[in-house]
């Protein structure tokens, strides 16, 4: 999937999510009076499906209006050309207005009244094998208690985060899941309290993805999606998920990724 995507007021992205193709750079254009104009060049980074374009000065006021333009190099050959469509784009123009408006307004909600700040986390079809207890001998796991893959011998990978705004987060109290002689079972994903926020469209959010509550300090696991819609246009998502105590498998397969990108959002230099 190579998706344009609008996480904030000021900025445009390009989400590139499960490609079979390898690449090393990649440019973006935006057409203007019939000519492509190069806006950003990215170079590949790895575990990486969101490449942002912050400041208005990268692009028009009004970026819901033109057509932009992906062309994917590995090696300096050029691998694939897309041409992405802005959200909405096709739609009549009173209706792109409305859209606008309420994509403001959730912004302006979720910034000042109450609002989240959400890092979302891509699961991803690569597993590595776990440092802790895999034989690369055996080519299987030496220990089914291991604390951090659960004994399945791999380690689950998630995408870099992805910063947006959320809704409102609705917390409910957790009730810990039999399966053990305490009555708990860390690596159960539905283990916790079932939570819910509302996303606006752009990051499709997917079963088993990981949506970190920056507000609250709570990792939640995805276990269902629903969508709003306008007049057919995609305006909202809702996610249903449940938190995850941090010494669960996935909260260790991101907890660096967290404090990185939280350090980076509050201006914190390493």
């Amino acid at each position: 999937m190579i998706k344009l995507v609008k996480t904030d007021v000021d900025s445009v992205g390009i989400f590139v999510y499960k490609e079979q193709f390898e690449f090393d750079v990649f440019d973006v254009f935006r057409k203007e009076d019939d000519e492509w104009v190069k806006i950003e060049t990215f170079n590949f980074i790895p575990d990486e499906v969101f490449y942002q374009i912050k400041g208005s000065n990268k692009f028009h006021r009004e970026p819901d209006s033109y057509l932009y333009k992906t062309i994917f190099y590995n090696k300096n050959e050029k691998v694939k050309e897309a041409i992405l469509q802005p959200f909405a784009y096709n739609v009549p123009h009173w209706q792109r207005g409305i859209i606008k408006m309420k994509r403001y307004e959730f912004f302006i909600k979720a910034k000042k009244i109450n609002g989240n700040m959400v890092l979302i986390f891509k699961q991803l079809d690569d597993k590595i094998p776990c440092p802790e207890c895999w034989d690369s001998d055996l080519q299987s796991s030496t220990n089914s208690n291991c604390s951090l893959c659960g004994g399945s011998g791999y380690i689950k990978k998630y995408s870099k985060p992805i910063f947006t705004w959320g809704g409102p987060y609705m917390n409910q109290p957790s009730a810990p899941p039999k399966g053990t002689i305490d009555g708990l079972d860390k690596f159960n994903p539905h283990y916790g309290a079932i939570a819910s926020i509302t996303l606006l469209p752009d990051v499709p959010i997917e079963m088993y993805d990981l949506i970190y509550v920056i507000n609250s300090g709570e990792l939640n696991i995805v276990h269902s999606v629903s969508q709003t819609y306008f007049h057919n246009q995609l305006m909202s998502q809702n996610v249903t998920c449940a938190s995850l105590p941090s010494e669960t498998r996935e909260f260790k397969a991101v907890e660096k990724d967290i404090a990185k990108k939280i350090k980076e959002i509050n201006g914190i230099h390493q």
